[in-house]
């Protein structure tokens, strides 16, 4: 007596199901290696990235700050009466000086 193979939907999932376990038997090891080269390169850029990218966008925003009221300083000395000069002798950048010309 010869065992009748099933068709239909069942025959389907079970083929499905003998092809996934051979493509898991086959892939699984080098997936695990994928797996934990991708993390460990994860790992290192975001720690290499918490320690140089935050800082430098942190110095960006504290220096744009700066000039902000060096700005400042600068209008009021302007509207009490000094120079250009005077404001670069006292230490002012000429940034904060005079308005960029490319915008």
């Amino acid at each position: 007596m010869s065992l009748k193979k099933a068709g239909g939907l069942r025959g389907f999932l079970n083929k499905v199901t003998s092809s996934a376990s051979k493509a898991w038997s086959v892939s699984s090891p080098w997936g695990f290696l994928a797996y934990t080269k991708l993390t460990y390169t994860g790992f290192l850029i975001s720690t290499s990235l918490f320690v140089t990218l935050i800082p430098l966008i942190m110095e960006i925003d504290r220096e744009g700050q700066s000039l902000k009221l060096e700005k400042l300083q600068v209008n009021d000395f302007k509207s009490k009466g000094y120079t250009d000069n005077q404001l670069i002798q006292m230490g002012f950048s000429e940034t904060a000086l005079y308005n960029p010309s490319v915008l």
